[in-house]
């Protein structure tokens, strides 16, 4: 005959499972404490190394680059963060401020040659010397921009340049491969080029062209006998393009 578990094994087993929650809650809240004593530590840490090096963090856009992406890792944005006053000790909301309205100024005065899409590298040119801007403080206010609406002020990269879009124009797949094909042949692109490379007819060279000229993305030239299309964002590009052919005709 099988004998039940009786009263007092289950009395004992009730028993050690709340000793054993009893312990998990200790340990939880032992952890707890740990770790709200390290991240006081570590705010305390954080806000004596930026009062050592907040001038070398503003001065030095390489070493600002390094310490972001620092905060990157660990979650952290020093530009919003409240404890500490951290964004108050290291200036750079003003910093980035400044950039922000310089970098919306540029843009918009700017539309009416580039139709609203600039090169992230010649916008960066156009900054003055002192605020030593690089590509990581420029992405870091168009992330300040968004309050502005979410199209605002878009990037879009092309075979690794990154161009910054301020006007609001629907780019769909076609548009960023004729941008591509521009980019990689660093040059004016024709409807015979745009044919051979991509494939496409005449009619659908031509209506995307012509949906980047309605805009003043491109421009039109008529100046060797076959027409012509630029990508005034793609300047640069072009530049050192010929910079690079007039250097070999005199070697």
């Amino acid at each position: 005959m099988r004998r039940g578990i009786g009263a007092s094994r289950i009395v004992s087993s009730q028993s050690e499972r709340e000793r054993w929650e009893t312990l998990a809650n200790s340990l939880e809240k032992e952890s707890l404490e740990t770790f709200q004593c390290l991240a006081e530590d570590f705010k305390k840490s954080l806000s004596i190394f930026i009062d050592k090096y907040k001038e070398l963090i503003n001065e030095d856009k390489e070493f600002r680059l390094e310490f972001l992406e620092m905060c990157d890792l660990i979650g952290l944005d020093p530009l919003v963060h409240s404890s500490h006053s951290w964004s108050n000790k290291l200036g750079l909301s003003h910093l980035y401020s400044e950039i922000s309205v310089r970098m919306l100024d540029l843009c918009i005065r700017n539309r009416s040659t580039s139709g609203g899409l600039c090169d992230i590298e010649q916008l960066i040119d156009a900054f003055p010397q002192k605020l030593r801007v690089s590509e990581k403080d420029i992405l870091k206010c168009i992330e300040w921009c968004k309050p502005f609406g979410g199209n605002s002020i878009k990037v879009i990269d092309v075979s690794g340049k990154r161009l910054l879009l301020t006007t609001p124009v629907v780019m769909v797949n076609e548009h960023h491969q004729l941008l591509k094909m521009a980019y990689e042949r660093k040059f004016g692109i024709s409807i015979t080029h745009i044919k051979e490379y991509l494939g496409w007819s005449s009619q659908k060279a031509l209506s995307t062209l012509n949906y980047f000229i309605q805009r003043q993305i491109v421009w039109i030239d008529e100046s060797n006998g076959e027409t012509y299309y630029w990508f005034p964002c793609l300047l640069g590009t072009y530049r050192s393009q010929l910079d690079n052919a007039s250097d070999a005709l005199f070697t």
